[in-house]
C-alpha cells in the first residue's frame, strides 16, 4: 500500500521514496538513536560542568593559598617584580619582563615556575632567599605540578581585573555634550552638575572689584592698581560682558602672563639659577631657557613647537660665553643664544 502522498509520483521514483514514510521498525530505530544522542550530550555537559567545578575548587582550595602566602608579596597587586603577577591570569600565563611563559597548561616540565620554586641551586629562586617568606614545601610544589598538568584551570572569581592603560579619558575621541543652559556659560553646565551631586548651589556673582582682583591674581599673579579697579568698575556699569572680555584680553597680552605661568613648567624641568645641594653654586647662564619659556607662553607657541629648545626636559643650557651685558637689559632678544627659537651656541648639562 501507498499513502495518499506517494501515489502522486510514479512507483519507484526518488520522489516517491522521499515522500513515503520509512518502515515502522526503521522509525523506531531513528527515534531511539535521537534519544540516546540527546542523553549522551546532556551527560557530557554535566560531566564537563562537574569537572570544571572540581578544577575551580582545586585552585581555590590548594593553589590560591600558596600564591597568596608565598608569591603575592613580590608578584601581587601592590608589587610586580619583573613585571610579573600571579593574581592576574593573563599575565601569569603570558609571563613578565623575562619574555617566557612560566606556566604552560598541561605541561609542568616546560613550566619554569616550578623550577623557580623547587630548585634551590638555580640563579632565580622564588621566593627570593633574602625575603622573609619560607620556600615552598615538597607538597606545595606537588600541588602546583598537578594543577599545571591538569590544565592550569583558573576561575574568573580568582582573577583580578586590571584597567586597560590605554582606556584613558585623554585618549578617547572628543564628544560634544548636549548642553541645555538658558543664557549661561557652557562650563556652568558641568559646574552645576557637580554642585548638584554634592547638594550645593552656585555662589552669587562677584561684584566688579572682586572679579577684577581674581582675574589679576589668576592670570598675571599681581594685584590690580586702584585706578584699574575703578576703570573696570566704571566700564562694568555700562556693559559688564564687554568690560570682562576687554580686561581678560588685556591681562593675556601682558608680559607678566608668561612670567606667572612659566613657573609651573620651570618647576617640572627643575630649573634653577643655582645648583642647590651643599655648595649651591650659581648658574650664571641658565636664564636664557627661563626667558625662552616665558616668551613661548606670551607668544602662544604651540606645544608641538615648544620643545624645539634642545633638551627642554631636565636640561639646562650653558652658553659657551656669557651674553653681552646689553642683552641683560633686553632679555627677550638673545641673538647669541637663540635663532628662530633654536639654540645656536649652546651645550646642555643634565641633572
Amino acid at each position: 500500500m501507498y499513502n495518499e502522498q506517494s501515489v502522486k509520483y510514479p512507483l519507484g521514483s526518488p520522489q516517491a521514496a522521499i515522500a513515503s514514510p520509512p518502515p515502522k521498525d526503521q522509525q523506531v530505530f531513528i527515534n531511539r538513536t535521537c534519544i540516546l544522542l540527546a542523553a549522551w550530550i546532556s551527560l557530557s555537559a554535566t560531566l564537563f560542568a562537574d569537572q570544571h567545578s572540581a578544577d575551580e575548587q582545586y585552585f581555590n582550595e590548594n593553589v590560591l593559598p600558596i600564591f597568596t602566602a608565598k608569591c603575592f608579596d613580590c608578584h601581587g597587586a601592590k608589587v610586580q617584580k619583573s613585571g610579573y603577577r600571579l593574581d592576574v591570569r593573563e599575565i601569569a600565563l603570558a609571563g613578565g619582563d623575562l619574555g617566557e611563559p612560566p606556566i604552560v597548561p598541561g605541561n609542568s616540565s616546560s613550566s619554569s615556575l616550578l623550577s623557580y620554586v623547587a630548585d634551590n641551586s638555580a640563579d632565580l629562586v622564588m621566593p627570593p632567599k633574602e625575603s622573609n617568606v619560607t620556600r615552598l614545601t615538597t607538597a606545595e610544589v606537588g600541588v602546583l605540578q598537578k594543577w599545571i598538568d591538569d590544565g592550569a584551570a583558573w576561575p574568573d572569581s580568582a582573577n583580578e581585573k586590571i584597567d586597560d592603560p590605554l582606556d584613558w579619558w585623554s585618549l578617547k575621541p572628543l564628544q560634544k555634550p548636549d548642553l541645555q543652559l538658558p543664557g549661561a556659560a557652557a562650563i556652568d553646565h558641568f559646574v552645576n552638575a557637580k554642585l548638584a551631586e554634592h547638594k550645593l548651589i552656585m555662589s552669587p556673582p562677584a561684584d566688579p572689584r572682586t572679579l577684577a582682583r581674581r582675574l589679576y591674581f589668576d592670570l598675571i599673579g599681581l594685584p590690580p592698581t586702584p585706578e584699574a579697579l575703578d576703570d573696570f568698575e566704571q566700564a562694568s556699569r555700562s556693559d559688564a560682558e564687554a568690560a570682562l572680555d576687554q580686561l581678560v584680553e588685556h591681562l593675556l597680552a601682558s608680559p607678566h602672563y608668561g612670567e606667572r605661568w612659566a613657573r609651573h613648567w620651570l618647576d617640572v624641568v627643575h630649573y634653577g639659577d643655582t645648583h642647590g645641594y651643599d655648595k649651591d653654586k650659581p648658574r650664571p647662564n641658565a636664564w636664557p631657557y627661563r626667558d625662552y619659556v616665558i616668551r613661548a607662553l606670551n607668544e602662544d607657541k604651540p606645544y608641538s613647537q615648544f620643545p624645539s629648545y634642545p633638551g627642554h626636559a631636565r636640561a639646562r643650557p650653558v652658553c659657551e660665553a656669557p651674553p653681552p651685558y646689553d642683552l641683560l637689559t633686553k632679555p627677550r632678544t638673545m641673538p647669541c643664544v637663540l635663532l628662530q627659537e633654536r639654540v645656536v651656541k649652546c651645550r646642555l648639562r643634565f641633572s
